[in-house]
């Protein structure tokens, strides 16, 4: 059996002249070849539409009925890869050929016509079908080679063959057949070629008959040869004749001929060969009213006209009557016709009739067996197709049909039906689901027809909007069901689909739901879609998307396998990929496609859209303006607050009516109702006048004031408000007319500075001494009770009459001690001297204790408190007014009653500050303190330190709403309440601005403080000023010069004045202006001074006659004052500064820092956004050079405004009274809240109750049970216990409180607070510092920092007063106090402890005078003294015991003599306190440090003085000290001074080189250096796992590497979701994953505040083991659910460890207490960096899994294909977590190991940082917009396929390495001088993840055409991204700085572990709710597209603007609430 073509070979009418082959074929093998021939279906009707499926298997099975499909899909694309150059021809452009679509069982197809005379033949002459004889006679070929041929020839030409019988054989008579031969000729030439031959050659061609016969063609047209004679004789059939020859023939391309002998050619059949209008032919009716139709056949020979219209019939499939034939109207004709095949039969003859009564619907004629004209019929029964119909009618018209707006309608009962229109149809069924399911067969009746009712499930996604339905329809004439029609109900637009979705790999084919892949549906069935991706793509559409399953629905599923733009279906089971293949880019100057999809037709084309020029701007601007930006904030704020600020007109009130109106309703001291406006505040008291405001603040004269107030036990009687003892209420006599609020009141004060007038005696050193002086000397309308310590080498009068108290009991570790009491009154004041030995070691000079950390500073502030509360309980005056922190815990004594406080804040930095990291250290300081631990717990712990100046602000929350704290300057209180965390329990810090003590004229409410108006020059004072000048030089030996610019510095020498930066900047200046002249005149206090002193003295000698140092105290005469023209003020911080004011009022205008209350005068100041030296040097030098620049004029002008400033005494005093009345009303207002009483009575609570006894259980307990009581010795009387407050029932032990922040250690510097380190640095522990001005020795040259420092220093007075400011005291009273020698700490060197002290009078030092002559380096420090002289001891008279007794005082005080309070008393012979135990400052004891810096002052100039700078020399000095210290701790035997500090002789000599002394050996030298350092002798180095983890890389600690470690780690689970196989997480696991993140968050928290941080930080890797444990064991678990439960576990296991991240972050570096803000900087960068190249990394192979799964791989998980492998890293990684834990544990220094402390109002405090609410905004605003497409924006990294993975990895490691290093130097370098710098530019950069995001993820990035080819296109995608990902990163950085900056440690803490849960809400609030919860969603949209839409889209711009939202609020928050900022 031989075919030309079967099911799975192409159609050869596709091909060019395939028809003409293929008929040459069938010739062939019906023929020619003996056998059956094969005819596949289609091949009469010449089929040539090809299945467009692969390209190496061509074939087309078109079905014969009509089919609509077949014409969608009929332009052939695929090509073929089988057949070489195969000329496609029509099979092309079938889609073309609206025939393809109609029906095709034509009988009167040519084709079919031709193979029906071949099969005729065959019956006709039984050889063609029997014949086995087939014998070539002859042949005309030549060879040709084809392309693709491989060299193998094709014969070409005209063949001559016989086909007959076998003889001898066969013998076809026998049968009755004929036996006739046939000559075949055939020609494979592809043209006409005529043959002309010579008959006598052997070439000719030859013919099996004889000469002379006259052979016809069997093939039409039926032509006749006579041969001629040919040259052969080939004895055919007997014959002896020549045969015959034909000598010339016209054959054809491809053609064909057969001949027989005329006498045996038998007539053909007659057969239709054509139809009109053609068989199954559409004709147009819009009316079904019955209409007559024409048709015409054709024959291929003359017919019986009459046989036809006999054999003919019509059969109707219509709705009603059938066609009739008119067969009168019946024509016959003769005709002609051209024939476009060979062999074909042309119309000879036609037939005409018409067809009356035709309805819609489908026509059948049928000829049955018809005859022709001679007889013959055709053997056949042809039928024939019309349709007829309107174009809504699907059996006639499916294309336009197959939709219809009238189909569907719903009834009155909301049923619906169909109203038909599909006449020809026999049966119909519909679907209401788009053809999920579909009803019954029913039969076609038109009309309506009822539907039953939808039944349809599925996701909300695929649900679609209205009814739909799809009418299929069968006819039976048609023999097809290919017919339907869509309707729709409540649509507008026509749809053919529910919905429909595009997949494909750019969303792992519709398993990544977050892409927006939706098409949408337009006007004429259009639906659409933008695309955009790196070409070249893939993409199908899916009319169901995601089934309820999740998984993609394959039952609609399109492509387009061919490339014809026609969406092909394919069953879900073939092999073939079917996708929408995209290959090219779109064309310039677009950037995307637009799909869009005609639904009617299945056509879909490509629309090129956007623009690329939008994307390069886009590009531009995503990488430039972040860093423009940011440089720009960086820039400005540079700009806007590294300025010299020119104060023209001094101290100002703003008076526009919007700020009065703010700051009426918003002051903190506004008035209270009823308060008078007027300053006069005069009230009647019994008759008399009491002026409140002095008569000396008054406009008007009064009354005068009572030249003195009662004594203080009548002080009660005084006129003043009701007040409650223990209950009673004690009304104050009414005043006519008075309003209660301005009642005189009684106020209690105790400060360690005083002014005793009448025995002048004046204990003052700065600033709070002045305040107490004004506060004693102006308030004459209040009653003070003043109480203040007796210091020693001071003689104090012996008490007069009635002057000796009852002394004040206190106890002290339990024992009872007793402190000596005098009063003395003064005017209003009433005096309580307290004396006791521990008072009396403290000195006129140093009146405070010189550490605040250690026993004896306990000791002596628990004795100074505990007799303020018990003078509190004696005077029971209105209000305690507190200054800074020494008295602050005072009112906690008198609890449950309270008192109401004020507290002014003169130096918040001092705090006074004990450790309490542990029980032990907790139960000294609460024993030493004699306060209950819950007391303690309540108001005074503050983390893990016991804090005074905190218990202050807690007393206030507590019981005055938070009211009553104010600061000494405007802008000090508001500095304090940012900088200082114990304040932030309060509301604010209010400000009581600090006045002028000189400035004591009239003021009232309404008076302007300074007036704008010109002021006038007073040109005499002006002219005199040179002589002033001259004078001041000839004072200070410098050269005498009336114009020379004199430069005056009067003040400590110390860090906080900044002496330093005038010495480091004053080369320069004096190089720079030979005019300029320096004097700096003061103590010594640090290393800054001490250094300062010693460059400022080399600058003398470098500047001979220009420069006056004098590093002591000195008498100053006027002229330095007058005669100065600037003053040098550059603070750190300053609360007030007086020195600035008394400057001005001399004449010296200020050139200096802007902090604190400096600023407010007349001068250059300048701001101060850094603490860095480098910093205040630029800015001091910008004053300093704006000062001198300026004209003679404009100083005159200054001057002039200056001496008119105005600080008002009447002013404070006022607001002074405002602050202490609201203070009362405050409290009384809670007092009723609370409902207890204000005030213990005296005699109402015994004095253990009274004085809050610390009692513990111990042995020698009396009482109740248990409870012990204070000892004392024997001869002291006891007083009996009583179980005091807050110890809980029977006396019980107190609880143990677990609380906590961070503290600071023991090791404060006394330089500057905190650790080395600390100077610009983040204030990690900002909770103040424990030494300071009033705490420490001045220093001297050349002397060990420990012993005594000055000598022979006393007051210098002119005429009995200051020589500046004879109001109250000096410039800066700091100049005139006299320093005594002081021991070391525990050095008790000449000083006798004894109970005796002599009361006398001392006689004032009489006033000097002198003018100093030029002190050189060597002198420029009064030699010390060794010694501290004995208190002088002469016994007290028993008399004065006696008369001590108060009256009712038990007389048994007089039988015995308590021990007189003294540390040593106490302390004894005990060394085990753990206040005993302190760390040593760096103090340069050795003077090491000193002599390395004197040998780089050698060659001093003004070029290289910055290369010299005190603070830069200072800080490597400590951390070089710092570095020895930890290694002796480390137990190193020996550790030199580091080479750091290079002599200028070129050589690195150790400084220990230098020193005068020698280290005999190992052992000594190991003993100085603990001795040095501190250590006790029974200190132990660490040893093992501690030491080890204690080793430094660099200046990282090994467990500091350990911790950043799990800081990496944590950052991301995703490590454990790629070893479980998954890319992303589904909803619910998100949900899960996230609410674990939540809970376990909480949960490190609570661990974190309740345990040791070592649990917080060794746990997790617990975890972190735990979860890589179970990996490993997954793949040894049988079962994928077990399995898969094993992963989730591991997951959350995971997570839990996750959680712990923020504590990694905040808990790091913690044995350094403070770092430099460029270390932080530093090492938060470069775990920054390793987290980016960490999680880059784990990305990657997450895209790699992705990539699998595009192509179909879905068991990706290496627990399925690499168990071994899992099981092995699992293992592995888990015991490497484990083994960190463990080092963790137990190596992590002894930070670690304490539990934190509590911080009563920590929430309140932590909530009023705006900083915070602002980084909580932060947190939900990325977190709700950013999280959810965070997985696909990393996955855009590794998604080119043009990039190979190792490509991106370089450029990882160039972004995140190389640059990400370079910016990381950069910014530490440039932190070093401006820490804001990280901050601001983090604000500065706006939004880069927002913007790194909406590259990656909306798909803009994906195609970068203006690049270059595909792989620049991938690189310059790429590298966007990840700049984009390091600007994100420095932002991030930024903002943990801001953390740092604005934040303690603890807070840190409980901030970032808050963020992490409200992050997590937010994560599964972005996932639930959020627009981008998928994908990019509106948030990201593609600005490639269409840039308006995507910029009209409202979610765009929220989101942006709320990622904008963020820095601007940050830097709004930043600036004011840094800790750092003074």
């Amino acid at each position: 059996m031989f075919g030309v073509s079967n099911h799975d070979v192409f159609r050869w009418p596709g091909i060019t002249n395939g028809t003409e082959k293929n008929l040459l074929g069938l010739f062939i093998v019906t023929l020619l070849l003996p056998g059956i021939p094969c005819l596949a279906w289609g091949e009469e009707q010449a089929f040539y539409v090809l299945e467009s499926t692969a390209a190496d298997y061509v074939f087309g099975r078109s079905p014969i009925t009509s089919s609509l499909a077949w014409q969608l899909h009929g332009c052939y694309k695929v090509g073929s890869v089988k057949y070489a150059n195969l000329a496609f021809d029509s099979s092309l452009y079938g889609c073309e050929d609206d025939n393809i679509s109609l029906d095709h069982r034509d009988p009167s197809h040519p084709v079919r016509n031709i193979i029906k005379r071949m099969f005729e033949m065959r019956e006709d002459y039984p050889v063609l079908n029997d014949g086995y004889y087939l014998q070539q006679l002859s042949n005309h070929t030549h060879d040709i080679y084809l392309p693709g041929s491989n060299g193998t020839a094709t014969e070409t030409g005209i063949w001559s063959v016989l086909r007959s019988s076998w003889a001898g054989v066969q013998n076809l008579t026998q049968t009755g057949e004929n036996d006739q031969s046939v000559w075949l000729l055939y020609s494979n030439e592809n043209r006409t070629v005529n043959h002309e031959v010579d008959c006598s050659r052997n070439t000719s061609l030859v013919s099996p008959f004889v000469e002379g016969t006259t052979v016809k063609n069997l093939f039409a047209p039926y032509e006749e040869y006579t041969l001629e004679e040919g040259p052969f004789t080939l004895g055919f059939d007997g014959e002896t004749r020549p045969n015959g020859c034909l000598s010339h023939l016209n054959m054809p391309p491809w053609g064909y001929k057969a001949f027989v002998p005329k006498k045996e050619f038998q007539k053909p059949r007659p057969v239709l060969t054509s139809f009109s209008p053609g068989h199954d032919y559409r004709l147009w009716s819009p009316v079904d009213d019955g209409e007559t139709v024409h048709v015409v056949f054709g024959f291929s020979t003359e017919m019986d006209c009459d046989s036809i219209s006999q054999n003919i019939r019509v059969d109707s499939t219509v709705s009603s009557s059938k066609a009739d034939l008119a067969l009168e109207s019946a024509t016959c004709s003769i005709t002609d016709s051209a024939v476009r095949w060979v062999g074909e039969a042309a119309t000879a003859f036609t037939y005409e009739i018409d067809l009356h009564n035709v309805h819609h619907g489908i026509h059948q004629i049928t000829i049955n067996n018809a005859s022709s004209s001679d007889g013959d019929s055709t053997h056949a029964v042809d039928s024939v197709l019309f349709r007829l119909g309107d174009f809504d009618n699907p059996m006639v018209y499916p294309h336009t049909a197959n939709y219809s707006k009238s189909l569907l309608f719903n009834d009155t009962d909301e049923s619906l039906y169909v109203s038909h229109h599909a006449a020809g149809a026999d049966l119909w069924r519909y679907s209401l689901d788009f053809g999920t399911t579909y009803g019954d067969w029913t039969t076609y009746s038109g009309g309506n027809d009822t539907l039953a009712p939808r039944n349809w499930s599925g996701t909300s996604a695929q649900a679609w909007e209205g009814e739909h339905v799809i009418v299929q329809y069968w006819a039976r004439m048609a023999g097809s069901s290919a017919y339907y029609q869509h309707g729709d109900l409540d649509w507008t637009l026509s749809r053919r689909f529910p919905n429909i979705w595009i997949d494909g790999p750019f969303n792992q084919y519709g398993y990544d739901a977050g892409l927006s892949n939706q098409m949408e549906l337009g006007a004429n069935s259009t639906w659409s879609i933008g695309f955009m991706a790196e070409w070249p793509a893939r993409v199908r559409m899916n009319a169901w998307g995601m089934n309820p399953d999740g998984q993609p629905d394959r039952t609609q599923v399109f492509g387009d396998v061919d490339g014809d733009n026609i969406l092909d279906r394919l069953p879900p089971q073939s092999l073939v990929t079917n996708m929408i293949n995209i290959t090219e880019p779109p064309r310039s100057p677009s950037l995307a496609y637009r799909i869009e999809l005609d639904d009617s037709r299945l056509h879909y084309q490509l629309v090129p859209v956007g623009s690329r020029w939008i994307q390069l701007i886009l590009y531009l601007l995503l990488s430039l303006v972040p860093l423009l930006t940011a440089s720009g904030a960086t820039w400005t704020y540079l700009h806007s607050f590294y300025q010299v600020k020119f104060n023209e007109y001094g101290v100002s009130e703003k008076t526009s009516f919007p700020s009065a109106i703010f700051r009426n309703k918003h002051s903190k001291f506004q008035r209270l109702s009823g308060e008078p406006s007027t300053g006069g505040l005069v009230e009647q008291v019994k008759g008399y006048a009491t002026q409140l405001v002095p008569k000396r603040f008054s406009k008007r004269a009064s009354a005068s004031l009572p030249a003195s107030m009662p004594h203080s036990r009548q002080l009660a009687s005084q006129v003043a408000d009701p007040i409650t003892f223990a209950g009673v209420t004690v009304e104050r006599p009414p005043v006519p007319g008075d309003d209660t609020s301005l009642s005189r009141r009684t106020v209690l004060i105790a400060t360690m500075e005083y002014d005793i007038e009448d025995w002048g005696i004046k204990i003052k050193i700065g600033g709070l001494g002045v305040m107490t002086q004004l506060m004693g000397k102006y308030l004459d309308h209040h009653d003070l009770v003043w109480v203040v310590p007796c210091v020693g080498g001071v003689d104090y009068p012996a008490p007069e009459n009635g002057e000796l108290a009852e002394p004040m009991e206190i106890t002290i570790l339990g024992t009872i001690y007793h402190i000596r009491v005098q009063t003395h009154v003064l005017r209003n004041i009433t005096y309580v001297l307290l004396d006791a030995p521990v008072f009396r070691k403290q000195t006129k000079a140093e009146p405070y204790p010189p550490r605040m950390d250690d026993i004896e500073s306990a000791i002596y502030y628990s004795a100074w408190n505990s007799c303020i509360a018990q003078a509190i309980r004696r005077y029971r005056p209105d209000i305690y007014h507190i200054n800074d922190y020494h008295g602050c815990i005072a009112p906690l004594y008198l609890l449950p009653d309270t008192i109401p406080c004020a507290l002014s804040l003169h130096n918040a930095e001092f705090q006074g500050l004990w450790p309490m990291r542990t029980r032990k250290e907790r139960d000294e300081v609460c024993k030493i303190y004699n306060l209950s631990p819950h007391i303690v717990h309540e108001y005074v712990q503050f983390g893990e330190v016991f804090n005074l100046l905190h218990a202050g602000a807690s007393y206030l929350r507590a019981h005055q709403n938070g009211f009553g704290a104010v600061g000494v300057s405007t802008k000090y209180g508001k500095r304090a309440y940012a900088r200082y965390p114990i304040f932030w329990c309060l509301s604010n810090v209010g400000s009581l601005p600090n006045p002028d003590p000189s400035d004591v004229a009239a003021w009232s409410r309404g008076d302007a403080v300074t007036t704008f108006d010109e002021v006038t020059v007073d040109a005499g004072y002006e002219s005199g000023r040179g002589a002033q000048r001259e004078e001041a030089q000839r004072w200070a030996n410098l050269n005498v010069d009336a114009s020379a610019e004199l430069f005056v510095f009067v003040g400590r020498w110390s860090m906080q004045k900044g002496v330093d930066l005038i010495a480091d900047i004053f080369p320069t200046i004096l190089e720079k202006h030979p005019k300029t002249q320096l004097i700096c005149v003061g103590p010594v206090i640090d290393l800054y001074g001490k250094f300062a002193a010693l460059k400022l003295a080399k600058m003398m000698e470098q500047y001979p006659g220009r420069v006056y140092s004098n590093p002591k105290f000195t008498a100053l005469p006027p002229c330095i004052f007058t005669g100065a023209e600037f003053a040098l003020i550059p603070s750190r911080d300053e609360p007030f500064g007086l020195v600035a004011v008394e400057f001005g009022r001399k004449g010296a205008i200020g050139v200096g820092a802007r902090v604190g209350g400096l600023g407010q005068m007349p001068g250059w100041w300048y701001t101060v956004e850094s603490t860095s030296t480098t910093h205040l040097l630029h800015q001091f030098r910008g004053a300093i050079e704006s000062a001198l620049a300026s004209k003679t004029d404009v100083r005159a002008v200054l001057r002039a405004r200056s001496s008119r400033q105005r600080f008002p005494v009447a002013q404070w005093v006022q607001d002074l009274d405002t602050l202490q009345r609201r203070a009362i009303k405050q409290h009384q207002e809670h007092a009723k809240k609370r409902k207890h009483g204000t005030m213990v009575t005296k005699d109402a609570t015994p004095l253990a109750d009274a004085l809050g006894l610390y009692l513990e259980r111990g042995e020698g307990t009396s009482g109740n049970a248990g409870t012990p009581v204070p000892t004392r010795p024997s001869s002291i009387h006891t007083v009996p216990s009583r179980v005091p407050f807050g110890l809980g029932a029977e006396g019980a032990a107190y609880p143990t409180t677990s609380t906590g922040t961070t503290t600071p250690t023991h090791s404060a510097n006394p330089t500057r607070p905190g650790s080395p380190d600390d100077w610009n640095t983040v204030q990690v522990h900002d909770m103040g510092t424990r030494i300071g001005p009033g705490h420490q020795s001045p220093l001297k040259l050349g002397e060990p920092a420990g012993d005594s420092a000055f000598e022979g220093l006393e007051y210098i007075y002119e005429d009995g007063e200051s020589v500046i400011g004879r109001a109250i005291g000096g410039v800066d009273d700091d100049l005139y106090w006299q320093p005594r020698p002081r021991a070391l700490p525990g050095d008790t060197n000449g000083i006798e402890l004894q109970d005796h002290f002599r009361f006398g009078h001392s006689t004032p030092p009489t006033p000097e005078l002198s003018m100093p002559s030029t002190p050189t380096l060597q002198d420029s420090f009064i030699a010390p003294s060794n010694t501290i002289p004995a208190i002088r001891s002469s016994p007290l008279p028993a008399s004065i015991w006696q008369s001590a007794t108060a009256p009712g005082a038990q007389s048994e005080h007089a039988s015995f003599s308590p021990a007189m309070l003294s540390s040593d008393v106490v302390v004894g012979e005990k060394k085990d306190f753990n206040l005993q135990k302190v760390d040593p400052f760096f103090t340069d004891p050795e003077q090491d440090y000193e002599t390395a810096f004197v040998r780089q002052l050698h060659d001093l100039n003004g070029k290289n003085t910055y290369a010299t700078t005190i603070e830069t020399f200072i800080t490597k000095s400590e951390k070089d000290w710092y570095n020895r210290l930890r290694g002796v701790k480390m137990g190193k035997t020996s550790t030199p001074v580091g080479s750091i500090f290079q002599g200028k002789t070129g050589h690195n000599t150790p400084v220990s080189a230098l020193r005068e002394y020698n280290v005999e050996d190992t052992e000594t030298n190991h003993d100085q250096m603990r001795r040095q350092f501190l250590l006790a002798d029974d200190y132990e180095p660490p040893t093992g796992i501690r030491k080890l983890t204690l080793h430094r890389l660099g200046d990282w600690p090994i467990y500091s590497i350990l911790l950043a470690f799990g800081q990496v780690i944590a950052a991301n689970s995703y490590q454990i979701t790629l070893l479980t196989g998954q890319v992303g997480q589904t909803a619910t696991s998100l949900y899960i994953i996230a609410s674990i993140y939540l809970v376990t968050s909480i949960v490190w928290w609570s661990l974190y505040r309740t345990q040791k941080s070592i649990w917080v930080l060794s746990l997790p890797f617990a975890f972190f083991g735990l979860a890589f444990f179970l990996i490993g064991m997954a793949p040894l678990v049988s079962g994928d659910e077990s399995r898969r439960w094993i992963q989730s576990v591991a997951a959350g296991c995971y997570a839990t460890a996750s959680s712990s991240g923020s504590l990694f972050f905040a808990l790091n570096f913690g044995d350094q207490g403070a770092a430099p803000v460029r270390s932080w900087v530093f090492r938060a960068s470069v775990i920054q960096g390793i987290q980016q190249v960490y999680i880059s990394f784990l990305w990657c192979w997450g895209a790699a899994l992705a990539r699998i799964n595009n192509v179909g791989l879905t068991n990706t998980s290496l627990v399925v294909t690499n168990p071994a492998l899992t099981t092995s890293l699992g293992v592995v990684i888990a015991i490497l977590m484990w083994t960190v834990g463990t080092t963790l544990f137990f190596g992590l220094p002894d930070y670690y190991r304490q539990t934190p402390g509590f911080v009563p109002g920590f929430l309140s405090g932590v909530f009023r940082r705006k900083i915070v609410l602002w980084f909580f905004i932060m947190v939900v605003i990325q977190n709700f917009f950013l999280s959810a497409p965070y997985g696909r924006n990393w996955l855009y990294l590794w998604s080119s396929q043009h990039l190979p993975t190792w490509g991106v990895a370089l450029l990882v490691i160039l972004f995140f390495v190389a640059i990400w290093a370079a910016m990381l130097q950069y910014a530490a370098v440039l932190s070093k001088s401006h820490s804001w710098l990280m901050p601001i530019f983090a604000f500065g950069l706006g939004a880069p993840r927002w913007a790194q995001m909406l590259w990656g993820v909306s798909g803009i990035g994906q195609y970068v055409p203006w690049a270059g080819g595909a792989i620049a296109s991938a690189v310059a995608g790429r590298c966007l991204w990840l700049w984009l990902g390091v600007l994100d990163s420095l932002q991030n950085v930024g903002f943990g700085m801001i953390m740092l900056h604005t934040l303690t440690r603890f807070h840190i803490s409980f901030v970032l572990i808050l963020a992490q849960v409200l992050g997590s809400l937010a994560t599964m609030a972005a996932r639930g709710f959020s627009p981008d919860r998928l994908g990019p969603g509106p948030v990201f949209p593609n600005l490639g597209f269409n840039t308006m839409d995507g910029l009209a889209n409202g979610w765009f711009w929220v989101a942006l603007l709320a990622q904008l939202l963020i820095p601007v609020l940050g830097l709004k928050f930043f600036r004011k609430e840094q800790l750092s900022k003074p």
